[in-house]
């Protein structure tokens, strides 16, 4: 009977490698989007988008209310028009009023 060889061949260097490393995760979507831009750019987008949100917040929670300036336009606009239907007023008996 021939003698049996106990040893088992080493693996080749490299061969096993791969399950030792991280496989590389996949972009997410947003990611994959954004990735062709560069850091800078993706900060400038970042903080214009923080600046869009906080405008809509203040304006929904701070804007809507009436002012004084709104009330003041109104009064005004109110007075205008008395005093141009005064004077269509004033003009029309003028004219109705015979002259002696």
């Amino acid at each position: 009977m021939p003698p049996q060889n106990t040893q088992v061949p080493a693996p080749a260097p490299g061969q096993f490698e791969f399950m030792l490393k991280d496989q590389p995760k996949p972009p997410g979507r947003l990611a994959s989007f954004l990735a062709w831009m560069p850091r800078p750019a993706k900060i400038i987008l970042a903080a214009v988008g923080i600046l869009f949100i906080l405008v809509i917040f203040y304006s929904l929670f701070f804007g809507g209310k009436t002012t004084n300036t709104d009330q003041l336009t109104s009064i005004m606009a109110r007075a205008q028009e008395i005093a141009r239907v005064s004077v269509l007023a004033s003009n029309n008996r003028q004219m109705l009023i015979p002259r002696i």
